[in-house]
């Protein structure tokens, strides 16, 4: 296993928190963090989205609703 770095550590400490797993964990079972739904080009639409991923843990569907959510 790599070292993490410090901002991961936050990252995966936080997300563990709201969403009872880590980031690097759901990222390692291919699934989003948030709706736990497996990671398929039926939620990554581009391949911003997959970079997007890649750091956040979350699919585009989830992502973009909660850009939504914070503009409210």
């Amino acid at each position: 296993m790599k070292k993490l770095n410090f901002s991961q550590e936050f990252l995966d400490s936080t997300s563990k928190q709201i969403f009872g797993l880590t980031v690097t964990e759901a990222i390692d079972q291919s699934i989003c963090i948030a709706c736990k739904d497996k990671i398929t080009k039926d939620n990554i639409y581009t391949e911003n989205g997959l970079v997007y991923y890649t750091t956040s843990g979350l699919c585009d569907n989830c992502s973009q609703r909660r850009s939504e959510e914070r503009r409210v």
